[in-house]
């Protein structure tokens, strides 16, 4: 009877190590991630989402946040309080980036139990040669808002946001999306404090070259625009429209680029989709104290709690503008 090849026996013995390492190691990572959670898909977060993951945590953020009415805009609107805002419980729903047709998306499959709608729209959401126009319907169930638990609780990305979600914390550093879908203004307040005048000005060189430059209008997101009025219409809820204050020096800088007469071409369609939109693109809120010195494209939380606290009171008892 032969005897068992040993170095048979070691390979075997080698493979089957390697496959238990493997498994324990990935069950281990799931089992890490599935706890901290860091964008808290599962509801386990326990210690608030750090990480920039705005169009999954929302679209879980709302499920969760008791509301009767719906802000959403850029980051520009995202940086405001909405449990300061009047006349409603509104959730803020706001997308780093957003594009007409993400808020389309957004109120699609996440604004059917809102009695009340208010929209920031802005230039920069209209160039598409910035961003490019999307071909995906980005909220709809099982698109990449949602993410299957598995690629999620074995990403390496998700990995890292949970040791992140675990450091940051300890170094005092608050979370960057508040339950309400607040975007936290700790980071950009923090960069603020330090403001000097040559950082302002390559804040404005930023804008110039890179939000305004080569600027493409986008009609098929005009078109966006018209199918989200429509959708709001067909659901019989209420809306407030607005295009966000523009810093002075950027409406200065503006008139010296072709995107001046992007902007002009929306203010006019706006006003044509939604006749009692309110413009305050160039306002009594475009002077510098209204906006962050350093980062001028975007104004202060408490500039938009301001102005549409105002606009809410205003409106109060008409129809939808």
């Amino acid at each position: 009877m032969s005897r068992p090849d040993p170095s048979a026996t070691r390979e075997r013995r080698f493979v089957v190590a390697t496959l238990a390492f493997t498994l324990l190691s990935l069950a281990a990572v799931m089992l890490f991630n599935w706890q901290i959670d860091p964008q808290d898909l599962f509801g386990n977060n326990r210690l608030g989402v750090y990480v920039d993951s705005d169009r999954p945590s929302k679209a879980k953020l709302v499920k969760t946040w008791p509301h009767d009415a719906i802000l959403i805009g850029s980051s520009k609107t995202g940086f405001i309080d909405p449990t300061v805002l009047p006349g409603h419980r509104f959730f803020n729903g706001s997308l780093v980036a957003a594009s007409p047709e993400e808020i389309y998306s957004f109120l699609k499959h996440h604004g059917q139990d809102a009695s009340f709608v208010a929209i920031g729209f802005d230039l920069f959401m209209f160039n598409e040669t910035r961003e490019h126009l999307l071909t995906i319907d980005r909220f709809a169930p099982g698109s990449e808002s949602e993410i299957p638990w598995y690629d999620y609780v074995l990403s390496l990305d998700t990995t890292l946001d949970s040791a992140a979600n675990i450091v940051r914390p300890l170094t005092g550093e608050p979370p960057v999306l508040l339950p309400s879908g607040q975007r936290n203004p700790w980071h950009i307040e923090r960069a603020d404090k330090v403001f000097s005048g040559p950082a302002h000005e390559r804040a404005i060189n930023e804008l110039r070259l890179n939000h305004f430059g080569d600027f493409d209008y986008s009609e098929a997101r005009v078109e966006w625009m018209r199918r989200i009025k429509a959708l709001l219409d067909e659901r019989g809820q209420d809306y407030l429209v607005f295009l966000n204050p523009l810093n002075r020096d950027v409406l200065a800088m503006l008139k010296t680029i072709p995107a001046g007469e992007s902007l002009d071409r929306l203010r006019r369609d706006v006003k044509e989709i939604f006749p009692g939109a309110v413009d305050l693109t160039q306002s009594r809120w475009s002077g510098d104290e209204y906006f962050y010195y350093a980062d001028p494209f975007h104004y202060r939380p408490a500039t938009g709690a301001e102005f549409l606290t105002e606009l809410l009171r205003e409106r109060k008892g008409r129809p939808g503008s």
